[in-house]
């Protein structure tokens, strides 16, 4: 069966900053992926970007929507549904990177969890906003076993359940092959639990 692995970002404090500033112009468009992808006749067609930072080397800022060049060839290799557009990254010493970047937010989304086979707990309904105001589907407030559905053919996607990146062995292999940076791999086997509220000490 195809392995699968939650993605999340990378930061090191090296070549990957643990935080600076971004500043976009013209303004990215306020959009909200965990209840849809955003529409491409939003933006702009090309973008500057203001970064408070002397280096930046990463392929990819998976939360701040940026990636380079390498990364998105990556992403094209395997077909994934994607949207991107350049962006010219400044330097705070007013130089530019080594990279060429581009805006880069994932399109493709799913369901993949298996409902019959997976082990896990929805949120009570009325702790949600309105229906109106949030992505139809279920929402889990915790998954103790998560069984892929058989028939997920995606290399890199929004998964619904777990409202985070999800990619598979096959593009997790591709991303260290050609040795980019920026992303860190979590399996989704027989160890793996989705418990957001862990975080905050609550059961």
């Amino acid at each position: 069966m195809k392995k699968f692995y939650v993605v999340s970002g990378d930061a090191n404090g090296e070549n990957i900053p643990y935080f600076f500033e971004m500043i976009w112009t013209p303004d990215l468009p306020v959009f909200d992926l965990p209840v849809a992808s955003p529409d491409i006749k939003s933006f702009a067609k090309a973008y500057s970007v203001k970064a408070d930072t002397e280096e930046l080397k990463v392929d990819v800022l998976i939360n701040d929507y940026l990636a380079s060049v390498d990364f998105v060839e990556l992403c094209e290799s395997l077909e994934t549904d994607f949207l991107t557009i350049p962006a010219e990254v400044i330097l705070e010493d007013g130089k530019s990177p080594e990279k060429k970047y581009s805006f880069f937010c994932i399109k493709a989304r799913a369901w993949v969890l298996s409902q019959e086979e997976s082990v896990y707990d929805l949120t009570d309904d009325g702790l949600l906003r309105p229906k109106e105001d949030r992505a139809p589907g279920p929402v889990y407030e915790r998954i103790d076993s998560f069984v892929m559905k058989s028939n997920v053919d995606y290399d890199l996607f929004y998964c619904e359940e777990i409202k985070q990146m999800v990619c598979s062995s096959r593009f997790k292999q591709e991303f260290e092959s050609r040795k980019l940076s920026g992303l860190n791999f979590m399996a989704i086997d027989e160890g793996y639990v989705y418990a957001p509220w862990d975080d905050f000490g609550l059961d």
